[in-house]
Protein backbone atom coordinates (compact mmCIF):
# COMPACT_ATOMS: atom_id res chain seq x y z
CA UNK A 1 0.00 0.00 0.00
CA UNK A 2 1.35 3.71 -1.09
CA UNK A 3 1.25 6.43 1.38
CA UNK A 4 -1.05 8.04 -0.66
CA UNK A 5 -3.22 5.38 -0.65
CA UNK A 6 -3.07 5.02 3.36
CA UNK A 7 -4.02 8.80 3.72
CA UNK A 8 -6.47 8.68 1.69
CA UNK A 9 -8.09 5.82 3.27
CA UNK A 10 -7.45 7.35 6.65
CA UNK A 11 -8.93 10.49 5.55
CA UNK A 12 -12.36 8.43 4.38
CA UNK A 13 -12.30 6.87 7.60
CA UNK A 14 -12.08 10.13 9.60
CA UNK A 15 -14.54 11.80 7.16
CA UNK A 16 -17.25 8.76 7.98
CA UNK A 17 -16.35 8.90 11.82
CA UNK A 18 -17.10 12.50 11.89
CA UNK A 19 -20.31 12.24 10.18
CA UNK A 20 -21.68 9.36 12.53
CA UNK A 21 -20.26 10.91 15.60
CA UNK A 22 -21.73 13.90 15.38
CA UNK A 23 -25.27 12.93 16.17
CA UNK A 24 -26.91 16.21 16.02
CA UNK A 25 -28.97 17.49 18.55
CA UNK A 26 -32.34 16.09 20.05
CA UNK A 27 -34.39 17.98 21.89
CA UNK A 28 -38.10 16.56 23.26
CA UNK A 29 -40.76 18.81 24.51
CA UNK A 30 -42.41 17.78 27.80
CA UNK A 31 -45.70 19.84 27.12
CA UNK A 32 -45.06 22.57 28.81
CA UNK A 33 -41.93 24.72 28.74
CA UNK A 34 -39.39 22.61 30.04
CA UNK A 35 -37.07 21.56 26.87
CA UNK A 36 -34.74 18.38 27.86
CA UNK A 37 -31.93 18.48 25.19
CA UNK A 38 -28.78 15.94 24.14
CA UNK A 39 -25.97 16.85 22.21
CA UNK A 40 -25.14 13.04 21.71
CA UNK A 41 -28.20 10.98 21.37
CA UNK A 42 -25.53 8.46 20.11
CA UNK A 43 -24.72 7.95 23.75
CA UNK A 44 -28.49 7.29 25.08
CA UNK A 45 -28.35 3.79 26.67
CA UNK A 46 -30.75 1.80 24.37
CA UNK A 47 -33.91 0.49 26.98
CA UNK A 48 -33.76 -2.65 27.97
CA UNK A 49 -36.63 -5.18 26.36
CA UNK A 50 -39.99 -4.96 28.60
CA UNK A 51 -41.40 -8.37 30.10
CA UNK A 52 -44.08 -9.57 28.46
CA UNK A 53 -47.46 -7.83 29.66
CA UNK A 54 -49.70 -9.48 32.06
CA UNK A 55 -53.22 -10.06 30.09
CA UNK A 56 -55.84 -7.20 29.88
CA UNK A 57 -57.95 -7.27 32.45
CA UNK A 58 -61.51 -7.50 31.00
CA UNK A 59 -63.42 -6.12 33.55
CA UNK A 60 -61.73 -2.93 32.46
CA UNK A 61 -63.79 -0.73 29.48
CA UNK A 62 -61.72 0.77 27.04
CA UNK A 63 -61.44 4.50 26.35
CA UNK A 64 -62.37 6.04 23.82
CA UNK A 65 -59.45 8.13 22.11
CA UNK A 66 -61.55 10.13 19.84
CA UNK A 67 -64.35 10.82 22.07
CA UNK A 68 -63.75 10.00 25.63
CA UNK A 69 -65.96 10.81 28.53
CA UNK A 70 -65.00 14.09 29.95
CA UNK A 71 -63.78 12.60 33.35
CA UNK A 72 -61.36 10.05 30.99
CA UNK A 73 -60.48 13.34 28.97
CA UNK A 74 -59.45 15.49 32.18
CA UNK A 75 -57.27 12.14 33.01
CA UNK A 76 -55.47 12.40 29.91
CA UNK A 77 -55.21 16.01 29.97
CA UNK A 78 -53.87 15.92 33.52
CA UNK A 79 -51.53 13.32 32.76
CA UNK A 80 -49.96 15.57 29.68
CA UNK A 81 -51.53 12.41 27.43
CA UNK A 82 -52.86 14.90 24.89
CA UNK A 83 -49.06 17.16 25.05
CA UNK A 84 -47.16 13.73 24.51
CA UNK A 85 -49.70 12.01 21.68
CA UNK A 86 -52.36 9.68 22.08
CA UNK A 87 -50.15 7.29 20.33
CA UNK A 88 -48.02 7.11 23.78
CA UNK A 89 -50.97 5.58 25.74
CA UNK A 90 -50.17 2.14 25.87
CA UNK A 91 -53.18 1.42 27.95
CA UNK A 92 -55.74 3.55 30.03
CA UNK A 93 -58.95 2.40 32.48
CA UNK A 94 -60.51 3.37 35.77
CA UNK A 95 -60.03 1.79 38.65
CA UNK A 96 -62.96 1.10 40.41
CA UNK A 97 -61.17 1.57 43.95
CA UNK A 98 -57.40 2.94 44.01
CA UNK A 99 -56.58 -0.26 46.32
CA UNK A 100 -56.83 -2.01 42.86
CA UNK A 101 -53.44 -0.12 41.28
CA UNK A 102 -51.02 -3.00 42.36
CA UNK A 103 -52.82 -5.79 39.68
CA UNK A 104 -51.60 -3.19 37.39
CA UNK A 105 -47.66 -2.87 38.16
CA UNK A 106 -48.20 0.33 40.85
CA UNK A 107 -46.76 0.17 43.84
CA UNK A 108 -49.28 -0.19 46.91
CA UNK A 109 -47.07 1.78 49.41
CA UNK A 110 -48.19 5.18 47.17
CA UNK A 111 -50.15 7.11 49.22
CA UNK A 112 -52.11 8.46 46.51
CA UNK A 113 -53.39 4.95 45.62
CA UNK A 114 -54.66 4.10 49.16
CA UNK A 115 -58.21 4.95 49.00
CA UNK A 116 -61.68 3.09 48.04
CA UNK A 117 -62.40 6.33 45.32
CA UNK A 118 -62.09 5.47 41.59
CA UNK A 119 -58.71 5.73 40.16
CA UNK A 120 -57.62 6.41 36.26
CA UNK A 121 -54.90 4.97 35.33
CA UNK A 122 -52.44 5.64 32.32
CA UNK A 123 -50.09 2.88 30.99
CA UNK A 124 -47.63 5.17 29.06
CA UNK A 125 -44.92 3.90 26.57
CA UNK A 126 -41.33 4.71 25.47
CA UNK A 127 -39.57 7.88 27.39
CA UNK A 128 -41.39 10.08 29.68
CA UNK A 129 -38.86 13.29 30.21
CA UNK A 130 -38.69 14.32 33.84
CA UNK A 131 -36.37 17.46 33.71
CA UNK A 132 -37.14 18.51 37.38
CA UNK A 133 -35.36 15.22 38.50
CA UNK A 134 -32.97 14.88 35.69
CA UNK A 135 -34.45 11.58 34.84
CA UNK A 136 -36.42 10.05 31.43
CA UNK A 137 -38.71 7.22 33.05
CA UNK A 138 -39.42 4.77 30.29
CA UNK A 139 -42.55 3.34 30.64
CA UNK A 140 -43.77 5.57 33.14
CA UNK A 141 -47.84 5.69 34.64
CA UNK A 142 -50.03 8.41 35.17
CA UNK A 143 -53.25 7.86 37.90
CA UNK A 144 -55.54 10.90 39.12
CA UNK A 145 -57.39 10.57 41.92
CA UNK A 146 -59.92 13.32 42.96
CA UNK A 147 -58.52 15.45 40.07
CA UNK A 148 -55.28 15.14 41.00
CA UNK A 149 -52.33 13.43 39.12
CA UNK A 150 -49.55 11.37 40.04
CA UNK A 151 -46.74 10.08 37.88
CA UNK A 152 -44.96 6.66 38.78
CA UNK A 153 -41.76 5.19 37.67
CA UNK A 154 -42.96 1.83 36.92
CA UNK A 155 -40.06 0.81 34.11
CA UNK A 156 -36.46 1.37 33.57
CA UNK A 157 -35.13 4.44 33.83
CA UNK A 158 -32.39 6.93 32.19
CA UNK A 159 -30.20 9.75 33.78
CA UNK A 160 -30.85 12.60 31.73
CA UNK A 161 -27.41 13.99 31.70
CA UNK A 162 -25.34 10.39 30.62
CA UNK A 163 -28.04 8.87 28.83
CA UNK A 164 -27.38 5.82 30.41
CA UNK A 165 -29.97 3.77 32.07
CA UNK A 166 -29.64 3.42 35.94
CA UNK A 167 -32.44 1.17 36.93
CA UNK A 168 -34.23 -1.73 34.58
CA UNK A 169 -37.89 -3.07 35.01
CA UNK A 170 -38.80 -4.07 37.84
CA UNK A 171 -38.86 -7.97 38.45
CA UNK A 172 -42.63 -7.33 40.47
CA UNK A 173 -45.30 -6.84 37.35
CA UNK A 174 -48.70 -6.57 38.21
CA UNK A 175 -51.46 -9.62 37.25
CA UNK A 176 -52.88 -7.81 34.69
CA UNK A 177 -52.89 -4.89 32.27
CA UNK A 178 -55.12 -1.99 31.38
CA UNK A 179 -56.52 -2.13 28.14
CA UNK A 180 -55.34 0.29 24.57
CA UNK A 181 -57.81 2.88 23.89
CA UNK A 182 -60.18 2.63 21.31
CA UNK A 183 -61.17 4.08 18.22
Amino acid sequence: MTIRTAVTLFAALFLLVSCVGAGGNASRSTGGTDTVATDDVGSFDVAPTPPEAPPIDPAIVPVSASSPSPQAANALKLCRAYDLGLDHVAGMGLLVHGTDAPRFGLSAAAPQLKTDAPVWAIQFRGDFPQPQVGQSWIDAMCVVVDGEQGFYSVGPIRDLATGKIVRGYWPERGSASLPPLGP
